[in-house]
């Protein structure tokens, strides 16, 4: 049995399965706040950008559960109301992430000699030569230096989301930021893998959007299969953590709970 209770700020599903596959049974509460990048971020680092984007889902939905007052109380299969909130005698954290795919030159910094994570909103960036592009805009071969990909709008981006990723490594990048009710404590950390695409034809990606419609996914694709060893159209290989590419990478989020937990 858990020593504490986890609220998760997210409405994925995928992120769910993997707090249940290692015995953790969260209360679900999407974080309503609005997913935008201050105009003096938009060339910042691109893990800059998913722990800050992590760091305010999880906040906004701390500062819902201060205001009204509390801590879920729901069923922990189903998103949990304010109106559900009510005391309860275990430690309580809240739990936001946030996953982005980063195609180009080489980026993020690498973890500590330790191995383990850093916050770094409170620092200076150190790589001010890597410009993260909204995946909504055009680019070409000459204007790769960081294009950073979120969800696809539509049909039309996740196919030109799939073109450019092909036959080249890619950064998965997933922003993990923890926020202990009612001390407010926080961590916010980061995880990089790197995934190898296929050299695949049109006809693959054509196939891909019809079986798998991954437009609720960051560069427009899902990893799960490699979980099970079948065979993935797209991807070749991983270098990391397979669940920081699915959306959640608990090994850093139990590195975390454990610094969090310390008396």
């Amino acid at each position: 049995m858990n020593e504490f209770r986890l609220i998760l700020a997210s409405a994925s599903p995928r992120r769910k399965d993997i707090l249940e596959n290692h015995g953790i049974s969260p209360v679900v509460m999407p974080s309503d706040w609005e997913e935008t990048i201050p105009p003096e971020m938009e060339c910042a680092p691109p893990e800059e950008i998913c722990t800050y984007l992590a760091y305010h889902k999880a906040k906004s939905v701390y500062e819902m559960i201060r205001k009204v007052g509390g801590t879920p109380a729901a069923s922990p299969s189903a998103a949990a109301p304010p109106t559900t909130l009510s005391p309860i005698g275990l430690r309580t954290f809240v739990l936001g992430a946030d996953t982005i795919v980063v195609c180009g030159k080489s980026v993020g910094k690498p973890r500590n000699e330790s191995g383990l994570y850093e916050d770094i909103l409170d620092k200076s960036r150190t790589e001010s030569g890597l410009c993260g592009k909204s995946a909504g805009k055009p680019s070409d071969e000459s204007d790769l230096c960081c294009e950073i990909l979120g969800k696809p709008t539509d049909e039309a981006d996740a196919r030109r989301m799939l073109r450019l990723l092909r036959g080249r490594p890619h950064r998965v990048m997933t922003g993990v930021s923890l926020w202990e009710l009612p001390a407010g404590r926080n961590l916010t950390a980061y995880d990089i893998s790197t995934v190898y695409f296929r050299d695949y034809p049109d006809e693959t990606i054509e196939e891909y959007l019809r079986v798998e419609q991954p437009y609720d996914k960051a560069g427009s694709y899902a990893i799960q299969s490699f979980a099970t060893g079948k065979y993935h159209p797209l991807a070749e290989k991983i270098d990391g953590d397979l669940e920081n590419v699915i959306g959640l990478p608990m090994h850093l989020v139990r590195r975390m709970l454990d610094a969090m937990l310390q008396p």
